[in-house]
């Protein structure tokens, strides 16, 4: 695995690598400097982008790997290599939204809990039982690191239809957000 930089920019939708399955993370790529560097850097672009979650696949990096800030008194955390061990048979529905997809919102029916095993930012193996809202943000950001996006999910869009067809249709529509993206 090369070097990575300091993530600069989120991809917008419909930039291919949003839809492409990421690649493990190897132990030993945890530790190194420039990967410590590379999860600050995506923590930063997050909270520039007012979000609570970010995945690598956001930041054009094909890893398996999110930073997740629910401001929810959980706190920062970084998971790599995570996958769902077990998940609630009941489900909520919430709108949703996408820092890859601005302005298109709409309600996605998920898990209420979910039950994760991944690697932490120092390779430590770490299991974590997540409820309501961050069970739902996790969920959202593993969906990216299968190429699956929350418009994939959504039961109907309710804002931005409109801004959605035109990415559908190829065109790139005005979009106004505050933090740097590219296409």
């Amino acid at each position: 695995m090369n070097e990575l930089q300091s993530p600069t920019t989120v991809l917008l939708y419909p930039n291919e690598l949003l839809r492409r399955p990421t690649e493990l993370i190897p132990r030993d790529v945890i530790k190194t400097k420039w990967f410590q560097s590379f999860i600050d850097g995506m923590f930063d672009l997050m909270y520039t982008a007012d979000g609570v979650g970010l995945a690598a696949p956001q930041v054009s990096q094909l890893l398996r790997m999110t930073v997740i800030d629910a401001q929810d008194g959980t706190g920062k955390m970084v998971l790599i290599n995570p996958r769902i061990t077990a998940r609630s048979y009941r489900n909520d529905s919430m709108t949703e939204g996408c820092l890859s997809i601005p302005g298109v919102y709409g309600p996605v029916k998920r898990s209420r809990f979910v039950t994760i095993e991944y690697l932490d930012r120092d390779g430590q193996q770490q299991v974590l039982k997540a409820p309501h809202f961050l069970s739902r943000v996790i969920q959202h950001e593993l969906d990216h690191l299968d190429g699956v996006l929350f418009t994939d999910k959504a039961q109907k869009i309710t804002h931005g239809q409109d801004t959605l067809d035109l990415w559908n249709a190829g065109e790139q529509p005005m979009v106004t957000v505050a933090y740097p993206y590219t296409y």
